[in-house]
């Protein structure tokens, strides 16, 4: 399998152990919202600029939210299997001018520091999934798996509607890059 970076250069992941977490566009309010038209609009850019070739026999990771799901289909990929470290049903919402956590359910809760500590919680785990993942595997995931590994010690933008390309060698993190952020293609292309 290949993608492409930047103006039209191919690089062949397999040889390079690189893997891909492609992060959710824009999302529709409410309980386990799904993408909005315009969030799989530019996730098919993403696809059509970065994974030129089909992509069949790949692992594909799904966080277990619709934003996850919808992602993979607007990749064009078969879900292999599902994990709420890339991502769970709950999601942040605006009310009213403030942040609020919607759960599955449609429970809201305020938004704010040690409300919600999944994303601290779950940090270790983030970093082991990722960490393991077979070159060419994609994750289909949201924001929150981004802000794990960063508090886990693995900066990065942490940014929606992205594709980061991740390099791992025996088991370990060796760098996490962004190939895509906010829908625009070629961000740290240098830098794989």
């Amino acid at each position: 399998m290949c993608f492409k970076i930047g103006g039209g250069q191919m690089m062949e992941d397999s040889r390079m152990g690189i893997s891909f977490i492609v992060t959710h566009g824009d999302k529709h309010s409410g309980p386990n919202p799904g993408m909005t038209e315009e969030g799989f609009d530019k996730i098919r850019k993403l696809r059509e600029a970065l994974f030129p070739t089909r992509m069949d026999g790949i692992d594909v990771i799904s966080g277990t939210g619709k934003r996850h799901f919808d992602v993979a289909k607007a990749l064009g990929l078969e879900i292999t299997r599902f994990t709420a470290v890339a991502g769970g049903p709950d999601s942040l919402d605006n009310r009213d001018g403030q942040k609020v956590i919607v759960f599955a359910d449609g429970t809201e809760v305020l938004h704010g520091k040690g409300v919600n500590t999944t994303v601290e919680d779950e940090s270790v785990a983030a970093v082991q999934l990722i960490a393991n993942l077979r070159p060419g595997s994609v994750v289909c995931a949201g924001r929150p798996l981004m802000i794990g590994l960063n508090h886990a010690g693995y900066p990065n933008s942490m940014k929606s509607t992205s594709v980061y390309a991740v390099r791992n060698y025996d088991g370990r993190i060796e760098s996490i890059v962004p190939i895509a952020e906010d829908g625009n293609v070629g961000v740290g292309k240098d830098e794989i």
